[in-house]
């Protein structure tokens, strides 16, 4: 069961762990430096942009737990979308069952 529902400070620790995780996986892949030296950094992006009253910011939930975080900035007319994370764990198991 997927669910998807708005952030909460309760959940920026397991979004920011999400974010470095994301980013990580992405950027050792494709033989990038990471976005993130460590989780830390991650965790106050997210901490920032839940708390700014100009960014809607939502989590997915699989199975009652966080798998997956989203951001739009609506600071101007048009909107931005993003940072957009997926938990590494989830798309492996997606690209494992197609």
């Amino acid at each position: 069961m997927i669910r998807v529902r708005t952030m909460t400070q309760a959940d920026i620790d397991d979004c920011g762990r999400i974010c470095y995780e994301a980013f990580y996986a992405i950027a050792t892949r494709h033989d990038f430096p990471p976005d993130f030296p460590s989780i830390r950094p991650a965790r106050e992006l997210v901490a920032t942009l839940q708390s700014h009253p100009d960014f809607f910011s939502v989590v997915v939930e699989s199975d009652d737990r966080i798998v997956g975080s989203n951001f739009l900035d609506e600071r101007s007319a048009i909107f931005s979308v993003g940072p957009v994370t997926v938990a590494p764990m989830c798309t492996t198991q997606v690209s494992a069952a197609r």
